[in-house]
C-alpha cells in the first residue's frame, strides 16, 4: 500500500498559507494612521492602476518570483520532513520556483484589477495508467486530482497553468538486482510494488476551435510541466538470495549503494478535449522528456509515459 499523503497535504496547507499572507498583506493600509496615507507623493495618486501595472513590472514580478518561491519552497519541505535528507529540498523548491511566480502574478492582477473578463478557473477529476518504459508488469488505474486557471490571451489561445495532484501505481515484473553495500554484496530476486504521489505543475498554450455550435468548443493543449516527488513508498519482496560469484543470469539493475531518493523531472504534456457550456471531456498524454529514475532504491533509469482520461467544469 502507499505511504500516508500526510505530509502532502501539510505542505499544500503550509503554501496556502504563505498565498494568503500575501494576499492579505494588500489589505493592511487601513490599518495604517491617516498621516501615512497621505505621505505618499501626489504625482503617484494621480497614476491609475493600469498605468503602474506594466508589462515591464508583471516581468519583473515573475523572474523575482523563481528564486524567492524555490527559497521559501527548500525551508518548508526541509522543517516537514522526517529527516534531513536534502533531496525534501529539492522537492520543496521545484515545487516553490514554479509556484510563487503565479502567486505573485494572480495577487497583483488582483491589486490592479489587471485580469481579462475571459479568465477562467477549471477543475478535474481524472484516471490514468502509467507506463515506466519496458519494466511495467502490472499496469494499474491511477487518479489525479486538477486545478486550472485559464489567461485569455485572444479568441483562439489560451495560456493555462495546471497543478495537479496524482498518485502512480503499479507492480514491475520480477527483477534481478545485484546489491552492493559497504557491507556485502548479494543477488537478488525481488517483486516490486511502486507507489509515488506527485504534484505537476503544466504551463501550457492551449488552442480552441469552435465546433457544432457556438457553445461547443474543440481544444487543444501543449507545453512543459515540472513533476516532483511528495510521497514515496516503493515496497518489495526479496524472494531469493543468490551469492554473486555463483549467479550466472542476467542482472537487470546493478545497485551500488543507497541512492538519494527520486528526484523532480520535467515533461511534455499533449491534450485533446471537448468543452460545452462549461463541461469538459478530455485526454491527455505525459511523457518525460527524458530518462530518469523513479523507482526508489534502483538506480536503473527508464522514460515515463501516461494516458489520462479527465471530466472537469470550467467556470
Amino acid at each position: 500500500m502507499c505511504s500516508s499523503s500526510f505530509r502532502l497535504y501539510l505542505f499544500l496547507i503550509l503554501w496556502f498559507g504563505v498565498f494568503w499572507v500575501f494576499r492579505s498583506g494588500f489589505g493592511f493600509a487601513p490599518l495604517f494612521h491617516t498621516d501615512q496615507l497621505y505621505s505618499i507623493h501626489p504625482k503617484l495618486l494621480e497614476q491609475s492602476h493600469s498605468d503602474e501595472y506594466t508589462l515591464k513590472y508583471k516581468l519583473m514580478g515573475i523572474l523575482a518570483g523563481i528564486p524567492a518561491g524555490a527559497f521559501v519552497g527548500w525551508g518548508i519541505a526541509q522543517a516537514i520532513a522526517q529527516d534531513d535528507d536534502w533531496e525534501h529540498g529539492i522537492r520543496g523548491a521545484a515545487i516553490g520556483a514554479s509556484l510563487l511566480p503565479f502567486m505573485g502574478f494572480e495577487l497583483m492582477n488582483h491589486k490592479y484589477d489587471a485580469g481579462h473578463p475571459q479568465d477562467a478557473m477549471r477543475i478535474s477529476a481524472q484516471t490514468l495508467f502509467a507506463f515506466p518504459g519496458q519494466y511495467s508488469a502490472d499496469k494499474r488505474l491511477n487518479y489525479a486530482l486538477a486545478w486550472r486557471k485559464s489567461y485569455f490571451m485572444s479568441k483562439v489561445w489560451n495560456l493555462n497553468f495546471e497543478i495537479r495532484y496524482k498518485r502512480t501505481r503499479f507492480r514491475l515484473g520480477r527483477q534481478t538486482v545485484r546489491y552492493i553495500s559497504p557491507y556485502g554484496k548479494s543477488v537478488q530476486m525481488v517483486d516490486i510494488d511502486f507507489c509515488i504521489d506527485y504534484v505537476d505543475i503544466a504551463l501550457v498554450p492551449h488552442v480552441k476551435i469552435p465546433c457544432l455550435h457556438d457553445d461547443t468548443r474543440l481544444g487543444f493543449s501543449f507545453g512543459p510541466v515540472i513533476s516532483t516527488p511528495v510521497s514515496d513508498n516503493t515496497d518489495f519482496q526479496i524472494l531469493y538470495k543468490w551469492d554473486p560469484a555463483m549467479f550466472e543470469g542476467i542482472v537487470q539493475f546493478n545497485q551500488e549503494y543507497e541512492p538519494f531518493g527520486i528526484m523532480p523531472f520535467f515533461a511534455f504534456t499533449f491534450g485533446l478535449e471537448l468543452q460545452k457550456n462549461g463541461f469538459v471531456l478530455g485526454g491527455t498524454y505525459f511523457r518525460s522528456m527524458g530518462k530518469t529514475s523513479q523507482i526508489e532504491r534502483y538506480r536503473e533509469v527508464f522514460s515515463v509515459h501516461e494516458l489520462s482520461l479527465y471530466f472537469a467544469y470550467e467556470f
